[in-house]
């Protein structure tokens, strides 16, 4: 019997080393047995590898968009899948048409934790699923007991929350045994440049900029404590990284964490 040919959307690829991106790779992964998967930024219909997949899955609503719509244009609901991020349950699919009418087109919706489906109308949470993420798990390692280091894994945008990471370690700027280790891309220049600021100014705040996974999960195995800030999430796969690393997380009190 003939593998199905799946193509999963993500707005990002490889190079961005992101949350997106990371999620793919995994789905790719964990599918791998069950169809011929591959990874692409966008789905025409047009192209001669287009022509061959049988279903699809698209993680954002909002920026995967285009795809979804070329889809639907070309086989209906039959076979799409959207997977909904914390930015379209919490932003996008309120304001943002494109995203609103991704949801409208999915045959099957997917939120990433049990208070997703509750931020969706009423008549899309019939075709909604949860499905939670998994990781591998670490053995504990002994932490330092000379020093506390702090970690917060997370592109330098609005929606994690950077400035909240800050003013904790500008408050404990004199603790010089507290120390704020931060990684995640400068992807908002105004929030990069605020980071080297910090970094100038507190001699206990270091931003790491992005790192290649394992070595981030290496340093969230070492924390003494994972801070995940996010102001907006729909499920963060770094927090089950440190739950499963032995690491105790501080989160921010939001759906999603």
């Amino acid at each position: 019997m003939s593998l199905p040919n799946i193509v999963i959307i993500s707005p990002a690829l490889r190079e961005a080393n992101n949350g997106n991106w990371q999620t793919a790779a995994r789905w790719q992964k964990m599918l791998s047995p069950l169809a011929r998967v591959r990874i692409a930024k966008e789905w025409t219909g047009n192209s001669a590898e287009d022509a061959l997949d049988t279903a699809i899955l698209a993680l954002h609503a909002r920026r995967s968009a285009p795809a979804i719509a070329a889809w639907h244009t070309k086989f209906g609901a039959k076979g799409l899948g959207v997977a909904l991020t914390g930015t379209d349950l919490y932003r996008d699919i309120r304001t943002d048409k494109s995203a609103q009418q991704s949801l409208e087109y999915a045959q099957k919706l997917i939120v990433l934790q049990a208070l997703g489906a509750s931020a969706l109308p009423a008549h899309l949470r019939h075709k909604t699923t949860v499905i939670f993420q998994s990781t591998s798990s670490r053995k504990p390692v002994m932490k330092a007991k000379t020093k506390l280091r702090a970690l917060m894994v997370g592109h330098l945008r609005d929606e994690k929350s950077p400035t909240t990471y800050w003013a904790a370690a500008m408050s404990l700027a004199n603790e010089h045994r507290i120390y704020f280790d931060h990684i995640g891309e400068g992807l908002d220049p105004i929030l990069a440049s605020g980071a080297r600021v910090m970094q100038a100014h507190n001699q206990n705040y270091h931003w790491l900029g992005g790192l290649p996974h394992p070595q981030t999960r290496s340093r969230i195995q070492r924390a003494h404590v994972l801070v995940h800030a996010s102001a907006m999430e729909g499920g963060a796969h770094v927090i089950m990284e440190a739950v499963c690393s032995g690491t105790p997380v501080l989160a921010s009190r939001i759906d999603g964490n």
